[in-house]
């Protein structure tokens, strides 16, 4: 008969193999042997894990803890299983723990960032993040998630500064390229956008998102073909995107080719009714059509939508400074027509 160390290192093997089943049944046995073997309930609490028993594996840590308190691993494992838990309160006290226990314990204050960041505490995370690239400068994905926190707070430059030091770690890193096009599109850098973005269709030629926003950096530049062609794309691959109708439809507007515009900016109300811009570009396209009793209609529902449209031009320049984005023409065809149908 096996004794308790064969039993061990055999549910060790079987660990190794990816049979976390038999090593659950392999450590069972040896802890009914000899209770006081934390090893045993360690590594069975990871198998657990392994297979996503989440309860079963923090039973596990909690008696590795209870037979030796400074285990740090297991306290790192038990947070890692509150994590996947969504008990993110719980798993930073035990990330804390294990800090604590091993001050230089790296994926720990990592870990414990990732949860910061669920929890949109996203100073919190920015320090643990920033303490992993102190001892792991090569870290890229401490720098990516700090970056992602800088973009949550709208630190734009210094999100888009870290995303650059993923990209140098790891030129291959997708989603580094899309959220430092998404870091450029707030900093109005447009054409470095544009680079960014098709490096992330390069990598994903069915990201919508990407041929969208790279959509808006043409559009931004005025290059209404090109910004077409990737809004055109983005309906392909996301027919229900509103945005992607309404801004082809401005395209078409500024290209004076009012029909078509009509066309999209009805398809995008098809969807959601309540987007203003559509409705405003339903308004101008009408108006250049010299057919005034649509544009006053839908003029009429854009201004019940977007309160600040009833302050004319004023209002266009209020939502200018959010980020709204009008030609110059458009700004010219507007102030005429609220002066006429106002």
């Amino acid at each position: 008969m096996k004794n308790a160390k064969e039993y061990f290192n055999s549910g060790g093997e079987k660990f190794v193999l990816e049979d976390y089943i038999g090593a659950i049944a392999d450590l069972t046995i040896v802890i009914e042997i000899d209770p006081t073997i934390k090893v045993a309930y360690f590594n069975r609490g990871l198998s657990y894990a392994r297979l996503n028993q989440r309860d079963k594996a923090i039973a596990d840590f909690t008696k590795v803890i209870q037979i030796d308190p400074d285990y740090a691993e297991a306290y790192y494992f038990r947070g890692s299983s509150f994590g996947f838990l969504n008990k993110e309160e719980q798993a930073i006290v035990d990330y804390t723990r294990a800090i604590k226990i091993d001050p230089t314990y790296v994926v720990a204050y990592y870990s414990r960032g990732l949860s910061y960041s669920k929890l949109n505490h996203w100073e919190k995370a920015i320090t643990d993040y920033t303490k992993v690239i102190q001892i792991d400068p090569d870290y890229a994905e401490a720098y990516y998630y700090r970056g992602l926190s800088y973009l949550n707070l709208g630190q734009w430059e210094k999100a888009k500064a870290d995303y650059t030091e993923v990209i140098e770690i790891d030129p291959n890193y997708a989603d580094a390229y899309d959220d430092r096009g998404l870091s450029y599109v707030k900093l109005q850098q447009w054409e470095k956008a544009i680079s960014d973005y098709t490096k992330v269709i390069q990598f994903d030629p069915q990201n919508a998102d990407a041929y969208y926003f790279r959509g808006c950096s043409y559009t931004n530049l005025g290059h209404w073909e090109k910004a077409k062609a990737d809004y055109t794309k983005v309906i392909q691959l996301d027919p229900q995107n509103a945005d992607a109708y309404l801004n082809c439809g401005r395209c078409y507007s500024v290209e004076k080719d009012y029909d078509k515009a009509i066309v999209q900016f009805n398809r995008c109300l098809e969807i959601n009714n309540n987007i203003w811009e559509a409705t405003l570009g339903l308004a101008l396209s009408y108006y250049y059509k010299d057919d005034n009793v649509n544009a006053k209609k839908y003029f009429e529902k854009s201004k019940t939508l977007e309160s600040r449209l009833n302050k004319g031009m004023k209002g266009i320049a209020e939502l200018e400074k959010e980020g709204s984005f009008f030609p110059y023409e458009e700004k010219q065809t507007l102030k005429k027509m609220f002066s006429e149908l106002n």
